[in-house]
């Protein structure tokens, strides 16, 4: 599959919600690998996720979506409810990354209400990034400025990224030599 298809998709609706491009097209990618017709039953809830950002039926009636479920495998309808999501989610819980990438892949904006599920939530939030990460591909021309540039556009500063790969990798150090129990 092309992976630059629905790139005007995931440009149009990243700055239509003021959200990073390459998290659009990265969940996508993580979710569906960019198929448009991907489809997933969720047993435990008895609904289905839908298209390229894997849209719960659900959700999107959630999010105003009125159309039968099969119309959200219209990539267009798709990467607007997805963009839609996340830009809520980023409003219900500001930069804390970790738990809207939870929130999104557990199709649960409830998600941190029983602290019992905290953990795994987290656990879950940490595998999901690293999906996206691993799909998300910077051109050669990405500098590392530019990536700077849009974590202060996110009101990240840089810095902490690097002091918390810095204590991560301190950590995991740690842990392999038996420091850590």
């Amino acid at each position: 599959m092309d992976s630059s298809k629905y790139d005007y998709l995931f440009s149009q609706y990243a700055e239509g919600f003021d959200i990073p491009f390459a998290w659009l097209k990265g969940i996508a990618q993580a979710e569906s690998s960019l198929n448009p017709r991907a489809y997933r039953y969720e047993a435990k809830i008895n609904d289905a996720s839908y298209g390229l950002m894997q849209i719960l039926y659900g959700t999107a009636k959630g999010l105003g979506y009125d159309g039968p479920a099969e119309g959200l495998y219209d990539p267009d309808t798709n990467v607007a409810l997805g963009a839609q999501l996340i830009s809520d989610l980023i409003n219900r819980y500001g930069l804390d990354f970790n738990a809207v990438y939870s929130a999104y892949n557990s199709g649960s904006p409830t998600l941190y209400r029983r602290s019992s599920q905290v953990q795994n939530n987290v656990t879950r939030a940490w595998n999901f990034v690293d999906k996206i990460l691993e799909s998300v591909v910077y051109d050669v021309e990405q500098t590392e400025s530019e990536i700077s540039d849009i974590l202060q556009s996110q009101g990240i500063d840089p810095m902490w990224i690097y002091a918390g790969i810095g204590i991560m990798f301190l950590l995991a150090i740690s842990n392999r030599k038996g420091v850590i129990a």
